[in-house]
């Protein structure tokens, strides 16, 4: 055999550095399998924050560690008090609709830390109640997940359809398809340009938004208080909407505000009762005045409402407190709610008790069936609790000395047995307490509704002013 020339050589050198160069970079391309599938993300870390996006790379590997998906995708820090947490939340757009995770097919994400929920469930757990009261809820799915961020391990997260005008298959353009975020449905419609005001001055004020960009701190100022999501504001200014709602809800007589071909152009009586039951089986002390979306297919269609985070329950706070108050009360946070209690239009209170009954006696409002849904979410999460608990120790937040995912998960199952009890003794004195007579007062249209223009003339209906609107040229 005619031994290799020096020109030969040096080949074969270059094929061996070249093939040692992609088997390590393969090596570490390729992250370790895990019982749940994992997030990459890269991003600039010290430029996250919840108002403005910024560039970065998402790769999705299935539990074997194969790659599935990966391109560059916008994305920033998302939440409120959760926003201050070391364990992000983040929102995430990307260029085209994929099926994240098996997820049904969207372009926008949310990728939530549940970092005070140390069972990590009960976003999902409440989500997946809602959607079993009745096959007309709707309600993000969930699914869990491992995450990366600058191949820094995270730990779990729970990667969630995003309530938007596609996942809830709104109308687009002038058909009247409508969605706002924990709108001011619970102030009368007399305080909203006062109470808009201070937002806007609060917005410029705190700390919170100091690492926002200037154009992001606008945008805050000028569209978070109606919190309108779709149609886009600056094309269709819908806070005029909300104004007619809480004129409805304030200031309707008690003969008005429960004649149902008027309610029913407003609210679907059937989705009330179920938002209303899941605030109170959850204990979600957040659930009345913040923590949902309203939402309206199209114009003539009323609004319905979809749950929207729920850490705060199931008797834990929303900063990890154990819960001190079993019943979630109405009167101050939620006014459309508080009315149907006081007045019981419609028989709402003898409706409610009996809707929680049909739940009980159909297995679904049971210990039982309960259980088994958090067992479900256990037996999915339980591999990956020994690294999450290395890298996030609960004991290291406030309200979680001593805790554990085996002990929280303990923690919730007996709250549940205590409280479903309580909770059905009071619906049942709520049944039996009598209706008061109605009060047919007149409603009085105040003359100074932003955005609204009265074009139509007044007909008088039983005795309801009806009135119809257009919005001002923009």
């Amino acid at each position: 055999m005619k031994p290799f020339s020096a020109y030969g050589i040096r080949i074969l050198s270059c094929f061996g550095i070249v093939f040692l160069f992609l088997s390590i970079a393969c090596t570490e391309e390729l992250p370790k399998a895990t019982s749940l599938p994992q997030i990459h993300l890269t991003c600039d870390e010290d430029e996250l924050n919840p108002g403005n996006y910024q560039v970065g790379d998402l790769i999705w590997y299935d539990t074997l560690g194969n790659r599935v998906w990966g391109e560059k995708i916008r994305l920033r820090s998302r939440g409120n008090r959760s926003a201050t947490f070391e364990k992000r939340s983040f929102a995430l757009k990307l260029s085209e609709g994929i099926e994240m995770l098996g997820l049904p097919k969207n372009k926008k994400w949310k990728l939530n830390a549940e970092h005070i929920d140390k069972t990590f469930m009960r976003n999902k757990l409440s989500y997946d109640l809602f959607k079993s009261f009745s096959p007309e809820n709707w309600a993000p799915d969930v699914e869990f997940c491992v995450v990366y961020i600058n191949k820094k391990y995270q730990g779990i997260y729970a990667m969630t359809q995003s309530v938007d005008a596609s996942t809830l298959n709104l109308s687009k353009g002038s058909d009247g398809g409508i969605l706002f975020k924990e709108p001011p449905v619970s102030y009368p419609p007399e305080e909203h340009a006062d109470r808009f005001e201070k937002f806007k001055k609060y917005v410029q004020r705190s700390s919170r938004y100091k690492d926002y960009s200037i154009k992001a701190r606008y945008k805050l100022e000028d569209e978070c208080y109606f919190n309108q999501r779709h149609p886009d504001i600056k094309k269709i200014d819908c806070s005029d909407k909300i104004y007619r709602l809480t004129e409805f809800i304030f200031n309707s007589s008690d003969t008005e505000f429960s004649n149902p071909s008027v309610f029913n152009t407003y609210f679907d009586l059937d989705n009330l009762i179920d938002w209303h039951l899941l605030i109170l089986v959850t204990a979600n002390g957040d659930g009345t005045y913040k923590n949902y979306y309203m939402s309206r297919k199209e114009e003539g269609e009323p609004y319905l409402f979809t749950p929207w985070d729920y850490d705060h329950s199931f008797g834990r706070d929303g900063d990890g407190e154990p819960s001190k108050v079993s019943i979630i009360p109405v009167k101050k946070n939620m006014a459309l709610l508080h009315r149907l209690m006081e007045t019981n239009a419609f028989n709402y209170r003898q409706k409610l008790y009996q809707k929680f009954q049909e739940l009980k006696k159909s297995g679904v409002l049971t210990d039982k069936n309960i259980y088994q849904m958090i067992d479900a979410n256990v037996e999915a999460l339980k591999s990956e609790i020994k690294d999450h608990e290395k890298r996030w120790p609960p004991g290291d937040m406030a309200y979680f000395k001593n805790a554990s995912f085996d002990t929280e998960v303990q923690r919730m199952k007996n709250w549940i047995s205590n409280h479903l009890p309580n909770l059905e003794e009071y619906l049942k004195e709520q049944n039996e307490r009598p209706s008061p007579e109605k009060q047919a007062d007149k409603l009085i249209v105040p003359p100074d509704f932003p955005n609204l223009q009265i074009t139509s003339a007044v007909e008088i209906i039983d005795p309801l002013i009806e009135f119809e609107d257009s919005l001002d040229s923009q």
